[in-house]
């Protein structure tokens, strides 16, 4: 019966070792480029990282009988807060969104977004944050560190719901725990109630003045 060459064993192992060969010349021969802002980019994932883990080990300090858990906090950050019936609660909130920013490579999209928009070291930039998503507010302050961008920073205390909407660990408090500690170096200059119009009108009475009590507390 006629065999084609290629079916016979003496020609497979040679195209095996060839292939083989190929294989190990194309590994040997890589090389890396660094992509514009890389430094940087590692940078502000690093300062995020070690945020996120300081973070961690206060909720669980503060919250010893609640579980973190990972069907709706994944990265297991403890950052993730399963209160939908705060008096600090604005609106509905999109879990999927509040996960996605807690992860210490979006720090890296923040700066890769700096360098989009062509700002450069000593820039100062202006930014509004929210307590609905402290995983973002995280991740610039970290790019802005490790960019070495200053931010002038107005934020908003009441959080949409899988946000900071813990009385006693709202977005505010998390700010100035961390620094406290050096782990950032940019805070806010201004806060508001959040909400609403930013002015708390879909909040109740008891949300708005924990809200405001702190406020004060942060200074």
């Amino acid at each position: 019966m006629f065999r084609p060459h290629i079916q016979k064993t003496w020609v497979v192992l040679v195209v095996a070792i060839f292939s083989i060969i190929m294989v190990y010349f194309a590994l040997a021969n890589i090389t890396y480029q660094e992509t514009v802002g890389f430094q940087n980019k590692i940078t502000a994932s690093k300062i995020m990282e070690e945020a996120l883990s300081v973070l961690k080990k206060e909720v669980k300090n503060i919250y010893p009988d609640e579980p973190i858990l990972k069907d709706i906090d994944p990265n297991l950050t403890g950052l993730i807060f399963n209160r939908p019936h705060s008096p600090m609660t604005t609106f509905s909130g999109d879990l999927e969104s509040k996960q996605t920013v807690l992860k210490p490579n979006f720090a890296a999209l923040i700066v890769h977004l700096f360098t989009e928009a062509e700002l450069e070291s000593g820039d100062t930039i202006a930014v509004s944050m929210t307590g609905s998503l402290p995983g973002a507010n995280l991740a610039f302050l970290a790019a802005c560190d490790a960019f070495d961008i200053t931010p002038v920073i107005l934020s908003s205390v009441g959080s949409s719901a899988w946000g900071a909407n813990r009385e006693n660990f709202t977005w505010i408090d998390i700010e100035s725990l961390l620094f406290k500690n050096d782990l950032i170096k940019h805070k806010s200059q201004g806060v508001s109630i959040g909400g609403e119009n930013d002015s708390g009108e879909n909040l109740t009475d008891e949300g708005i003045e924990i809200i405001e009590e702190t406020i004060l507390s942060n200074n």
